[in-house]
């Protein structure tokens, strides 16, 4: 009967321990940057999702990122604003048990259509707890008028 008790003890403490670790070990967003939409993306009409995978240090700093969708022009910003990111610190006891620490930042791009307003609808926001949603207008292209060489002559 005792034998029991202390292997249902041992159980509960080594449950109770594993989501623990798995708690301390994960990083939260401290700081977040919302990249522009990439001029090259937005004249391709390239949108999507992006979804970058960044490695943290102990201090909280993104020391790798690395994109694992998505479009080409989309996943270079993607990827150098990931970099950016700042994520929370451990403390010396979750240091030593967390030899790595991982997170998956979701970037989606949005092209509005040309004829939407500015407005706090149309902002880029960023989502807890590791999504960022760049929206950014369709521009309008504006054919000039063709001008007559022989009439500047004149």
């Amino acid at each position: 009967m005792n034998l029991l008790i202390l292997v249902c003890a041992l159980v509960v403490v080594g449950i109770s321990g594993i989501s623990a670790f798995g708690r301390n070990c994960e990083p939260s967003v401290r700081r977040a940057i919302i990249p522009n939409f990439p001029a090259v993306a937005m004249a391709l009409k390239e949108s999507g999702e992006v979804r970058v995978s960044v490695t943290v240090d102990t201090n909280g700093a993104v020391t790798s990122a690395k994109a694992m969708s998505g479009g080409t022009q989309l996943r270079k910003a993607s990827v150098l604003v990931a970099k950016a990111w700042e994520f929370s610190r451990l403390g010396r006891r979750d240091a030593r048990r967390c030899t790595t620490r991982s997170a998956v930042i979701l970037f989606e791009y949005v092209l509005l259509p040309n004829e939407t307003l500015r407005s706090n609808e149309s902002l880029s926001y960023f989502s807890y707890p590791n999504k960022v949603v760049v929206q950014e207008i369709k521009p309008s292209i504006i054919m000039a008028p063709s001008v007559d060489p022989k009439s500047q002559d004149r």
